[in-house]
C-alpha cells in the first residue's frame, strides 16, 4: 500500500486484514498481525478478532483478551463497514437509515435478500447474540453493514456482471 499507492495504512486497513485472516480461520496468523502492529489496536480489530473467534468455536483466547479490555473500560462501537470512493468515504452501520439512498438500498437488499432465498439460502441465525425472535435475528443478518454497502455498489452499477465488481 505504501510503496505501491503512497497509502499509509490506517487502523480501519488491519482491521480488514485481521477480517480476512479471520475469515479463513487463520486465526493464529491474525493474532501474530494485532501483535506486530505499530500502533494501539483500538477496540475495532479486538472486536474483529473476536467475532472470527465466535464464528469458528475459538473463544479461549479471545475472551481473554476482551475481559482484559473491559477492565480497561473499552467501549465497544457499533460494527461498520466503509468504502472509499472517489476521494469519499462512505460508512454503512446495521439499521442505518441516514443515507441519502437508504430507502433504495434497503429495497434493493430486499430483493437480493427474496433471489438467494430462492435458490436455497438459510442464513445462520445461531451467530446472532441478541435475544430476539429468530425472524429478527434473520433481518439484523440481511442487514448487515456489509450487506448494505454492496447494495449501495449494486445500485451504482447497476449493469455490471458479477465478474466485474472486483474492479470497483
Amino acid at each position: 500500500m505504501s510503496k505501491n499507492h503512497g497509502i499509509t495504512p490506517r487502523m480501519e486497513h488491519y482491521a480488514c486484514m485481521v477480517d480476512l485472516l479471520g475469515r479463513s480461520n487463520s486465526l493464529e496468523k491474525a493474532i501474530q498481525l494485532i501483535k506486530s502492529l505499530p500502533m494501539n489496536v483500538d477496540a475495532l480489530v479486538w472486536r474483529t478478532l473476536l467475532g472470527a473467534c465466535r464464528v469458528h468455536g475459538s473463544t479461549g483466547g479471545g475472551s481473554k483478551d476482551q475481559k482484559r479490555h473491559e477492565r480497561k473500560e473499552v467501549v465497544k462501537e457499533a460494527g461498520c463497514s466503509w468504502i472509499e470512493a472517489e476521494n469519499s468515504v462512505q460508512k454503512f452501520y446495521v439499521g442505518n437509515t441516514k443515507n441519502p439512498k437508504a430507502k433504495e438500498i434497503y429495497e434493493k437488499l430486499d430483493k437480493v435478500a427474496l433471489k438467494i432465498k430462492e435458490i436455497g439460502y438459510v442464513p445462520n441465525t445461531d451467530l446472532v447474540l441478541h435475544e430476539v425472535e429468530d425472524e429478527q435475528k434473520e433481518q439484523y443478518l440481511f442487514q448487515h453493514s456489509e450487506k448494505l454497502l454492496w447494495a449501495m455498489v449494486l445500485l451504482a452499477h447497476p449493469n455490471k456482471s458479477p465478474s466485474e465488481y472486483s474492479k470497483i
